[in-house]
């Protein structure tokens, strides 16, 4: 007696991204309709579910990745300190070239 497999089709589990549009502000993918997003702070989000339950996915996923992102950004945005061009590694390099 042969047995068959059973037809099961496996599916990536749905990762939803996350962008920063702001301080404390993040556009999160909405999993019931890819493509669009939920403005969503740490405290609100305009879906359906935050609106029944007064919290939802959306705004559990910005909680986790809130202060990273917020680090990352921070770090990112450091100001840069000003070298005069005259001692910057391109000058030397240039002048190096025309020596």
């Amino acid at each position: 007696m042969t047995t068959q497999a059973p037809n099961i089709k496996f599916t990536a589990p749905f990762k939803p991204r996350v962008r920063r549009i702001g301080p404390g502000r993040y556009l999160v993918e909405s999993a019931s309709k890819p493509g669009t997003g939920h403005p969503v702070t740490v405290d609100h989000c305009p879906c359906k579910g935050f609106s029944y339950r007064g919290t939802c996915s959306h705004v559990a996923l910005v909680r986790a990745v809130e202060p990273a992102m917020r680090s990352w950004y921070d770090q990112a945005t450091l100001p840069v300190p000003a070298v005069p061009f005259h001692q910057s590694v391109g000058y030397k390099a240039l002048s190096e070239c025309f020596a």
